[in-house]
């Protein structure tokens, strides 16, 4: 896929999501969110190239919903940026 993105019409769940998030004080109700526990360190360079190639096959992790024409579509990008951003946790002292 190369070009300009390619646009879609929503379907009405998509519209109804897109609405409550843009109305919403907050923006976070609908993202999901879990951590996990590594047995070992993980090798940050491989989880990056990892979670690049899993955008890159999956449209639904390109896709933006956007209003257009008095109404909200799909934008499926040909590529978006795959960032992975390393957060350190330190426990305080007991």
């Amino acid at each position: 896929m190369a070009g300009a993105p390619l646009e879609l019409p929503s379907s009405p769940g998509q519209e109804a999501l897109w609405w409550v998030q843009h109305r919403s004080a907050r923006k976070d109700m609908y993202n999901l969110t879990w951590r996990l526990r590594p047995a070992a360190p993980l090798d940050g360079a491989v989880l990056r190239r990892a979670w690049a190639l899993v955008v890159e096959r999956h449209e639904a992790l390109r896709t933006a919903l956007v209003p257009r024409d008095g109404a909200i579509a799909q934008r499926v990008h040909a590529t978006v940026p795959a960032d992975v951003h390393e957060v350190r946790w330190h426990r305080a002292p007991a």
